[in-house]
């Protein structure tokens, strides 16, 4: 008969698959921040350029076309809704945060289970 594999791994074998994958996460988790800048960096960035352009766009009578703020933030909202960039922009962003929030999750997750593995062996119980 073929000898069965034994998948358990030592606790020392534990503690550093633990270890590995909270400092893969935590990589990661990094990485989606970094991406998120990025993203809000180019919806400020397109924001301000398309609130510039309102601003200096002029009516048949050489009068500011959206002579207020409020005619101006509205007019930005309505443009911002129809530019695809940005709503690829705000899609992808709300992706990201759904993904942080779920390797948040993770991470704590796994930070609990190294540290009751921890605990475990403080007290000489055997895993």
């Amino acid at each position: 008969m073929p000898k069965k594999e034994d998948n358990s791994l030592s606790i020392e074998g534990q503690f550093m698959d633990l270890d590995a994958k909270i400092v893969e996460s935590e990589q990661r988790f990094i990485s989606l921040i970094k991406e998120k800048a990025q993203i809000d960096k180019s919806i400020q960035e397109l924001s301000a350029t398309l609130f510039t352009e309102l601003a200096s766009e002029r009516g048949e009578d050489g009068k500011p076309k959206y002579p207020n703020k409020e005619t101006r933030e509205q007019e930005l909202i309505n443009r911002l809704a129809n530019n695809k960039s940005y709503i690829d922009s705000v899609s992808a962003e709300s992706k990201i945060n759904e993904d942080l929030q779920m390797l948040q999750i993770s991470i704590d997750s796994l930070k609990r289970q190294f540290s009751s593995l921890k605990a475990l062996c403080y007290r000489g119980v055997s895993v």
